[in-house]
């Protein structure tokens, strides 16, 4: 575990099962957030269903996943399998949204 000092807090990281956590309290350590990064086989089946069923030419890059006290939702980095496109979801709520779709250079 590794502690960082931030402006208005502080930020424990750490690994733990696999999963990238860092997690965020005020100058009076009360939580804050938690975001974690892990990779695709670690996302939840039911969000891995739900994006793979509509982005099914896409590969999971990596997965990131935000929890404050009133929201929660998961971050998907996707490569396109032909095109090479990277394009970010975010699932929360059951609802999925495409956050960011952009071209990468073709890898040959």
């Amino acid at each position: 575990e590794t502690w960082f000092q931030v402006k208005g807090g502080s930020i424990a990281n750490f690994l733990l099962d696999g999963k990238d956590y860092r997690i965020a309290y005020d100058d009076k350590g009360r939580w804050k957030y938690t975001e974690l990064t892990y990779s695709a086989d670690q996302l939840p089946r039911r969000v891995r269903d739900m994006v793979q069923k509509e982005l099914f030419q896409n590969d999971i890059e990596y997965c990131s996943e935000f929890i404050t006290s009133n929201f929660k939702a998961h971050v998907i980095t996707m490569k396109d399998r032909e095109t090479h496109k990277v394009s970010k979801v975010q699932v929360a709520d059951d609802e999925m949204l495409v956050i960011s779709d952009k071209s990468s250079a073709r890898e040959d």
